[in-house]
């Protein structure tokens, strides 16, 4: 296993932690990422971070969220503005991308051109651990991946893995 992640001691209960705060401030939040496909397949694995799409209209709520909380923002971290907003505490880091709640999804700043299905935010919750945690389907976090590959130079190895358990996971609750 990659050392980096091994050493970030991030876990699932940071993750619920997160999903709390911004349940107790009502933001509309959508966790992505590696942590919400664990959550989705009912497993855990390692990862250097939590990442969430929040709608973009609500910056001030969600840094105030989580500054009460102990994150502050990375000093050297892209803006909201520009598309990635950057927060840390301690060994834990949460990337925040803003984006437009509207017909059509979209994200802001310098990842506005990524097109995403219009049923993107059709919010899926999950109970984890007795948290109300907010996420998106499987086909949605397909779409996503499938999304920003484009974008850049493809998949990355990571996301065709998930990719296929996501994909088998669909496959199984249709069979049962």
């Amino acid at each position: 296993m990659n050392d980096d992640l091994e050493r970030s001691g991030m876990t699932k209960t940071n993750v619920i932690e997160v999903a709390q705060i911004f349940n107790r401030h009502e933001i509309e939040y959508w966790l992505i990422g590696g942590w919400a496909i664990d959550f989705v397949l009912e497993i855990e694995s390692q990862h250097k971070d939590m990442d969430f799409l929040v709608a973009d209209n609500q910056k001030v709520k969600t840094h105030s969220a989580l500054e009460s909380i102990g994150f502050r923002k990375l000093g050297d971290s892209t803006d909201w503005e520009n598309g990635n907003d950057f927060l840390k505490r301690d060994e834990l880091l949460i990337d925040l991308a803003p984006i437009r709640v509207t017909d059509v999804p979209r994200l802001i700043g310098e990842y506005s051109t990524l097109e995403f299905p219009k049923n993107l935010l059709e919010t899926k919750i999950l109970d984890v651990e007795g948290t109300r945690v907010r996420t998106l389907s499987p086909e949605m976090h397909i779409a996503i991946k499938h999304s920003i590959g484009s974008a850049f130079e493809g998949l990355r190895e990571k996301d065709i893995l998930e990719i296929q358990l996501l994909k088998n996971h669909m496959r199984n609750r249709h069979v049962q």
